[in-house]
C-alpha cells in the first residue's frame, strides 16, 4: 500500500452455512443372502433427530427389528408399510449428536432378487437440530448389487446299455454360469436303486464346471430303465432341478 494513504482498510463478507448431510453406503451381496445397510450422517451443527423413507424394490426385503442406531443415547425405528419403508433415528432425552462424518444407524435387508444392480434412494429427509428445524442440506443414495448362481445342466442323463446284475457310476456335469459360486445341496432319487457318491455340498465357482458321481446298484430286475434325480441347489431361478435318467 501507498505509505502516503495510511492504513488501507479492507471489508470482508462472507455467506454462512451448515453441512448436514444423510448418506447411504453401498451394499453388495449373494441372493438371499442378509446384508447390513449403513447410514451415515455428515453434520456441522448438533442433531436431535433424523427420518427418512425408502421406497425398496421388491427384490429387496427389510428385516423387522434389525433397525440399529449407532449411539446408545439414540433409539431406531423403522416402519414398513406397501412397499416403502420410514426410518427414524430419536432421543428420549433430547441428547444430541454430534458434529463429524458418523454412522447414524443400520439395517439388514434380504436380497431376493437375481444378479441386478437396485436403487436405494432416500425421499422425505428430515435433519431435526436442537430447536426441531429441519436442517438438511443433501442427501445421497446408494446402490445394492445382487449377484447369483445359475445352473446350466441337461434334463436328462443316458446311462447306456447296463448290466442290472453288476451295476454301474456314471458322472452327471454341471456348469456354474452365474455371477455367484453354485452350491449342489442335495440330490435325491426317485428309484432307490441310486445313490450319490460325491460328497455334499459341492461348490462350483462361478464360470467351471462341477461333476456328481452317481451309482446304480446291482438289480434282478430286467428291461428299460427310468428314474428321476432332483437337484437341489442356491440358483434362484431353478431351486430343484429334474433330470431324467435312462437307460
Amino acid at each position: 500500500s501507498d505509505a502516503l494513504d495510511g492504513i488501507q482498510t479492507i471489508q470482508v463478507k462472507a455467506d454462512l452455512y451448515t453441512v448436514n448431510e444423510l448418506h447411504l453406503e453401498p451394499v453388495s451381496g449373494v441372493c438371499d443372502e442378509i446384508v447390513t445397510v449403513a447410514v451415515r450422517l455428515k453434520n456441522t451443527e448438533e442433531v436431535s433427530a433424523v427420518q427418512f423413507a425408502l421406497d425398496l424394490p421388491e427384490e429387496l426385503e427389510f428385516i423387522p427389528g434389525s433397525e440399529q442406531a449407532a449411539t446408545s443415547s439414540h433409539k431406531a425405528n423403522g416402519t414398513y408399510k406397501d412397499g416403502r419403508l420410514t426410518m427414524m433415528v430419536y432421543s428420549l432425552s433430547d441428547a444430541a449428536l454430534a458434529c463429524g462424518d458418523t454412522e447414524l444407524l443400520s439395517f439388514k435387508i434380504r436380497l431376493k432378487g437375481e444378479s441386478g444392480v437396485y436403487d436405494l434412494t432416500p425421499s422425505d429427509v428430515r435433519i431435526g437440530n436442537m430447536q426441531l428445524e429441519n436442517v438438511c442440506s443433501a442427501f445421497y443414495g446408494t446402490k445394492v448389487s445382487i449377484s447369483s448362481p445359475l445352473m446350466v445342466y441337461d434334463d436328462s442323463l443316458w446311462l447306456g446299455n447296463v448290466d442290472m446284475t453288476v451295476g454301474t457310476t456314471v458322472s452327471y456335469t454341471v456348469q456354474s454360469a452365474g455371477s455367484s459360486a453354485l452350491v449342489i445341496d442335495k440330490i435325491s432319487f426317485m428309484d432307490d436303486r441310486f445313490e450319490v457318491m460325491t460328497t455334499l455340498p459341492l461348490e462350483i465357482g462361478k464360470g467351471n464346471k462341477g461333476t456328481v458321481q452317481i451309482k446304480m446298484k446291482p438289480s434282478a430286475e430286467e428291461g428299460d430303465l427310468s428314474a428321476m434325480m432332483n437337484i437341489y441347489s442356491n440358483d434362484p431361478e431353478t431351486k430343484m432341478a429334474a433330470v431324467n435318467l435312462k437307460g
